[in-house]
């Protein structure tokens, strides 16, 4: 299988490097945006080996392309359309025209290669290639077809991430000082079972009411509203004779969820984490964090993901 024209591009190790962007430190200079729509393949090749060589653009490209990865497992894709990402660092991402994940990817490329091969019935395809360095792994994408192609140079982005809390922080943060919820609230259980699940927190208010507590990190859905209803439901078929209100505790709710919330007769309490987060979370997440296990933690992450 002949190839030609192989031109190979070596990465910087560092992650976060800022010399690899040309407007660190300069907010004044504005992106430069190259594209080609649909380029031919030696144009394509042209255009990956002088952008890559500078090792300062975010490449995007819309393409039909094969993939082949080489590592601590194999893999194979056959042809399809997909969107590839190479970002200033050596990053490659592959996706497929659906689903927020990479089919395939490369966390950061030591070496990056660009050539032209012939393949099965005198088919010219380009060959990026991206070679990590420790563990070694090899990505091969093979590019049959361009449909688009797109080269930024100059953005820019030093902005500190921080995500505020998690469900089962203000689960955590809410047990602890229940008077975020209402004055005089005391919280008896943190994840009480029942029937259906666990009441995230189960508690007293300061008439002696029984207070099933349901928390939601984003906003509230009709489904929250069914869940917290159930909720109720069993924890009534119990405690027949007890008085039980039901609170959905979250950032914000929707409109249908509000509606069903009050036709159940059941309340609503918002929140705002960020003013959560920078009132305990600081002063308290070694006590919140003290007991978890790292089955805990799994579980957590599992929660999370769907």
């Amino acid at each position: 299988m002949p190839t030609i024209d192989v031109h190979q591009f070596t990465y910087p190790r560092r992650k976060n490097d800022t010399s690899l962007n040309p407007s660190y430190g300069n907010t004044d200079l504005t992106p430069t945006i190259d594209f080609h729509l649909q380029p031919q393949l030696t144009e394509l090749a042209k255009f990956l080996r002088q952008y890559l060589s500078v090792r300062r653009a975010l490449l995007i490209l819309l393409v039909n392309c094969s993939v082949e990865y080489e590592g601590r497992s194999a893999s194979h894709l056959g042809k399809g359309d997909r969107l590839i990402i190479i970002k200033p660092d050596g990053a490659v991402l592959v996706h497929r025209p659906w689903g927020y994940s990479p089919v395939n990817w490369q966390p950061d490329s030591k070496i990056l290669e660009v050539f032209t091969e012939t393949v099965h019935d005198h088919e010219k395809v380009v060959v990026i290639k991206s070679v990590r360095a420790r563990p070694r792994e090899v990505l091969l994408i093979k590019i049959c077809r361009a449909y688009l192609a797109v080269a930024v140079q100059g953005l820019e982005d030093n902005a500190e991430f921080v995500e505020y809390l998690d469900e089962h922080q203000i689960r955590d943060i809410l047990a602890a000082h229940p008077e975020e919820i209402e004055p005089g609230l005391r919280i008896v259980r943190v994840e009480k079972p029942i029937e259906p699940g666990f009441i995230d927190l189960y508690g007293i208010d300061r008439q002696g009411n029984n207070v099933i507590i349901e928390i939601k990190r984003v906003t509230a859905s009709v489904s929250a509203v069914k869940q917290l209803k159930e909720y109720i439901d069993a924890f009534k078929a119990k405690n027949p004779h007890v008085r039980v209100r039901g609170i959905l505790v979250a950032p914000s709710i929707s409109k249908e969820a509000l509606l069903l919330l009050n036709k159940y007769g059941l309340e609503y309490k918002q929140i705002n984490i960020e003013k959560l987060y920078r009132k305990y979370f600081s002063l308290e997440k070694r006590s919140i964090h003290k007991h978890v296990s790292i089955l805990d933690f799994i579980g957590r992450v599992a929660s999370n993901s769907h």
